[in-house]
């Protein structure tokens, strides 16, 4: 998976078994951004993130607050990535 852009919708990615295949994802390479409705400065989100970084020797994982069940949260979710990505692209 090692520069390849993965994308996975997974819900429930930060119980015990989505963090399983998170980090199984991570372990292959992919670049990880785990949603959770929770903020991301959260102090359990960002141990889970910096636990996952660190095992997975993958500094491409990242949470974003997002809540699948407002449709206003998955605007700003992916107004905020678009953004991003468009900031990255520009030389």
């Amino acid at each position: 998976m090692h520069g390849r852009v993965v994308l996975v919708v997974l819900t429930g990615g930060l119980t015990p078994v989505g963090l399983t295949l998170l980090k199984h994802l991570a372990q292959r390479g992919a670049h990880v951004i785990a949603l959770t409705p929770h903020p991301v400065d959260d102090e359990h989100i960002a141990t889970y993130i910096d636990l996952l970084r660190s095992t997975t020797s993958n500094e491409n994982f990242y949470a974003e607050q997002c809540d699948l069940s407002s449709s206003p949260s998955i605007h700003a979710f992916t107004s905020r990535k678009r953004s991003k990505e468009r900031e990255t692209k520009t030389p």
